[in-house]
């Protein structure tokens, strides 16, 4: 460890070197200056990994060197020194990210061992860390970028990759910290030079070599076994690759795990469905269209819609097996958490993001309808008001029609509408014939007036008005940003 000693009193700087010379070879003393100004000219020649400054010097006390070293060099370790015991002065130098503040009567060799082994845990933490972020960044691009055909040792090496240009193979499961006290916990001594790193947030890959002492069955056979064992101990899916012989080939392989813990995910719920091959492209460009519809519907005042989507997004997934099981969570997610106006934390949106197969997702999610549609039930004349409204909005309907359907009068019809939806009945229907018209606007080339017309609201300077207050733009406007994205 490189140390710097920054005071103004020579004895004191000639002290704090000897105590560090004591605790060992290990420690090094770079420099002993008498000011700031001195210590910023060698920690920009040479920077130190853990610097001792007293707080009281001419030129540049330890306080405004403190915040210079702190602004420039964060991972810089500073330990403030001074003969104060005033709490202020320890409250500053707190303030200002000081790593320590000792008092120099406090500090015998005793202490200075103390500080300096602390401080060496934590360096090599740092160290650790930078190292476990910069392996992670190479190997995703060794995965999505194909680097691996410039493998080379000395940079795999430099990263803490031991894998060898020989027998491979890769797993892919959920991350979280059980899964991996399993993987780790029933490995096979004839699994070696493994590594495991997260890859699109929601998976751990495992990659290892095989023994060269196993022979190809054997080799086979083992891994059969632990994929077995992990299957059944993780409770849900692990994904594994063919093996592989050369290394450039770990993107792939890596590739094949993750497709086969998806497969594996949707596969009961698959059966009786027929299967639709479609490429990556294609479902991309479905899912798109899905999420238009989510982002474009008024959730809550169409559950016809909401469950249509469901249906529709649940059948589409089983059926090609290509979406990403992390991507059907997310879009669920969304559309419950709107639907039913839950906070990020609600017990039911953790059984979406926790659930270890499509079967499962899908009963978490029809006992979370049954659950909320309990509290949205309307009555009988409301709930069938509604749902005329919902098939005739593109007709010209009053508040008098709506009552006489309901066999009930308009000033009651009027109370008992607003009761129950929270808004009155011109006020709804508008909703629903600007929601309708949204759609319109989006997905079809229809004229504004054509399409104005079509939702029931003749007058097109109305329809615009009130189609500008509802989203913040015009419909031109808004098909405008659309054909730009």
């Amino acid at each position: 460890m490189k140390i710097l000693i920054v005071d103004d009193e020579p004895v004191i700087r000639k002290y704090i070197k000897k105590l560090i010379e004591d605790c060992g070879t290990e420690y090094t003393v770079i420099g002993s200056v008498g000011n700031g100004h001195k210590a910023l000219e060698i920690i920009r020649e040479s920077p130190p990994e853990l610097v001792f400054a007293d707080i009281t010097m001419p030129k540049m006390n330890g306080l405004e060197l403190l915040r210079t070293i702190k602004s420039k060099y964060a991972q810089m370790k500073v330990v403030i020194l001074t003969c104060h015991s005033d709490f202020e002065y320890a409250r500053m130098a707190m303030n200002n990210k000081a790593d320590e503040y000792i008092l120099k009567e406090e500090l015998t060799a005793e202490n200075m061992k103390n500080v300096l082994e602390t401080y060496k845990k934590e360096l090599k933490k740092d160290d650790n860390l930078v190292i476990h972020v910069k392996r992670n960044n190479y190997l995703q691009k060794l995965i999505e970028e194909e680097h691996a055909l410039f493998l080379d040792t000395k940079s795999m090496e430099k990263y803490q990759i031991y894998l060898k240009d020989s027998d491979f193979f890769a797993l892919a499961f959920l991350n979280s910290s059980e899964n991996l006290d399993e993987v780790l916990s029933n490995k096979k001594e004839e699994f070696q030079n493994q590594i495991i790193f997260p890859y699109q947030e929601q998976y751990l890959i495992y990659i290892a070599n095989l023994s060269p002492k196993l022979s190809q069955e054997d080799g086979y056979w083992m891994i059969r076994q632990y994929v077995q064992t992990l299957r059944e101990k993780c409770g849900g899916q692990i994904g594994v690759s063919p093996v592989y012989y050369r290394l450039f080939r770990i993107g792939q392989a890596v590739m094949e795990a993750v497709d086969d813990m998806e497969e594996q995910f949707y596969e009961s719920a698959s059966k009786g469905i027929k299967r639709r091959s479609l490429s990556r492209k294609e479902i991309r460009l479905q899912l798109k269209k899905f999420r238009d519809r989510i982002s474009f519907q008024d959730l809550d005042k169409d559950l016809t819609e909401f469950k249509d989507i469901l249906h529709e997004l649940f059948h589409f997934a089983k059926a090609t097996k290509g979406v990403s099981v992390d991507v059907l969570k997310s879009m669920l997610t969304i559309l419950v958490k709107s639907q039913y106006k839950l906070d990020d934390h609600d017990e039911s949106l953790e059984k979406i993001k926790c659930s270890n197969s499509c079967l499962e997702l899908e009963k978490n999610v029809q006992d979370m309808e049954k659950k909320f549609v309990l509290d949205q039930t309307y009555s009988k004349a409301i709930n069938d008001s509604l749902t005329y409204i919902q098939e005739h909005y593109m007709e010209e309907l009053s508040l008098q029609h709506m009552a006489s359907l309901a066999f009930l009068n308009s000033e009651y019809f009027s109370r008992l509408f607003k009761k129950e939806t929270g808004v009155n009945f011109t006020e709804y229907l508008k909703r629903v014939r600007i929601k309708e018209a949204r759609k319109l606007v989006y997905f079809t080339d229809e004229s504004i007036y054509t399409i104005a017309v079509r939702v029931g609201m003749n007058n097109p300077s109305y329809f615009n008005a009130v189609f500008k207050k509802e989203f913040g733009m015009t419909p031109n406007e808004m098909r405008k940003r659309k054909r730009s994205k």
